[in-house]
């Protein structure tokens, strides 16, 4: 079929463009995954009906729907075919309401998830010398997100514990423990990333509302170039 140097020219745009937004879609499974791991090492300060890995769980499946979508939109150009570019373009218009309508409700929810995460630790922290299941999940906190104590290191006394402190270390002592609290290292592992999430997600709906108006673009002048044909 034969196009105009201007159609032309967006057909290959918009095949590098998916190409990008595969790339991206890649990115946002990776961020997710990331999170996913983070939280799930601190998944013992929740309660079991609090899911906090919900979110980078829907944004790894949100960026494998990119990653598929931008195929298709790769095969469009390429093939030139108006059905596949008006599908594609559709489809990626949801997906970009979906990413805004996440990352505005993980900004806000992200609030929610930090301070159900601060009132679980303070349940365990609080109840470390009466329950041993406490203590043991205290260790395990400290020794997984590299924290010591619930503010500071001396909330231990003298009597700092092994999981304080790097594995290699010969000694466990003030010292040599990890010197940020759990506290403080677990808001700053849900906002953190809570925040990566997000942005990096409008910042992707963003880029794909450019593919939209590429793909309806060289659809139109598909469509076109059919009727000048007959």
């Amino acid at each position: 079929m034969g196009l105009n140097c201007g159609a032309s020219l967006i057909k290959y745009v918009l095949f590098v463009f998916n190409l990008i937004c595969a790339i991206g879609g890649i990115a946002l499974m990776a961020v997710g995954g990331i999170a996913l791991k983070k939280i799930d090492e601190v998944k013992d300060v929740f309660n079991d009906g609090d899911h906090p890995g919900f979110f980078p769980a829907a944004i790894i499946a949100l960026g494998a729907l990119i990653f598929i979508i931008a195929f298709f939109g790769c095969c469009g150009a390429i093939r030139e075919s108006q059905c596949l570019l008006n599908l594609y373009a559709l489809c990626l218009l949801i997906v970009i309401v979906l990413q805004v309508l996440l990352s505005i409700y993980v900004i806000v929810y992200n609030r929610d998830v930090q301070e159900t995460a601060m009132k679980g630790w303070d349940r365990i922290w609080g109840g470390r010398s009466v329950a041993e299941i406490n203590r043991r999940t205290i260790d395990k906190v400290q020794e997984t997100i590299h924290c010591c104590g619930s503010q500071y290191p001396l909330d231990w006394g003298l009597a700092i514990p092994r999981s304080c402190c790097d594995p290699n270390s010969q000694v466990c002592n003030e010292l040599y423990s990890y010197r940020i609290g759990c506290k403080q290292q677990i808001r700053n592992i849900t906002e953190n990333y809570s925040a990566w999430i997000a942005y990096l997600s409008l910042v992707m709906a963003v880029i794909e509302l450019v593919g939209v108006i590429f793909g309806c673009c060289l659809s139109s002048n598909i469509r076109n170039s059919s009727r000048l044909s007959f």
